[in-house]
Formats: structure tokens, sequence, C-alpha cells
């Protein structure tokens, strides 16, 4: 009977942790990273070493940044196509070269296969806007 117990308990542990990450990931869908990470410092400390929830956790986690000693090429003009043309890209990827527009697209993937077709070596600045 007490074996039976824990499964009992393993497995609405487990159907906790997925509603969880479901209403997480439904915030991530929506670009709502601030939201996801707000709803992810509610999740029960019974749950927290739910596998799923813990690599929501670190992908959540604010950005890791190093100071590097590499030079870095001058974005000076793809910043300012940016600050110009940007708005009408909202919510679009865009790469840009210079002061050039080299793909547009509503996913990441999409302006990757874009780039792809390019003979190009170039190397755009991937943003999106």
């Amino acid at each position: 009977m007490g074996n039976e117990r824990q499964k009992s308990s393993r497995t609405s542990s487990r159907t906790e942790a997925r509603q969880w990450e479901a209403r997480i990931e439904a915030h991530l869908r929506s670009d709502q990273l601030g939201a996801a990470r707000i709803l992810l410092t509610g999740v029960p400390a019974t749950l927290r070493s739910d596998p799923r929830l813990q690599a929501l956790d670190r992908v959540l986690a604010p950005a890791v940044t190093r100071p590097s000693t590499k030079q870095g090429r001058d974005r000076a003009a793809e910043f300012q196509w940016l600050r110009e043309f940007s708005g009408a890209h909202a919510g679009r990827w865009v790469a840009v070269q210079g002061n050039e527009l080299l793909a547009d697209a509503a996913t990441m993937p999409e302006l990757v296969e874009q780039l792809k077709t390019r003979d190009s070596d170039a190397d755009p600045l991937i943003h999106r806007c």
C-alpha cells in the first residue's frame, strides 16, 4: 500500500511539474520572458528537482557576461540602420550588414535559411526588432 502511495505521489508531482512547465513555455512562446521568469520563481520547492523545470531555470537565468580582449568589428553603420529602420520591422528578425538589410523574417530559422541562399561571405548583425 505504501508503494502505491509513493507512485501516486510521484505521478501527481510529475503532472504538476508539467503544468508549471506548460505555463512557463506559453509565456516564452508569447515573447514574455519577464513573465516566464516571475512564474518560474513561484514553482513549489517540492517540484524544483524536476529536470525539465531545472532546464527552464538554467535557460531563464540572467545572462552571464565576461570581459573579452577581442576586438569586434565596428558596427556603427548597423546600429545606425537599426535606429532608423527597426520600427518598420517590429517583432521580426533582421540581418544587417553596414547600412544594408540582407534579410528579414518572422523567425530566426527563417532568417538563417534566407542568409544561406545568399552568395556572400557576409558577417551580418542579427537582431530582433
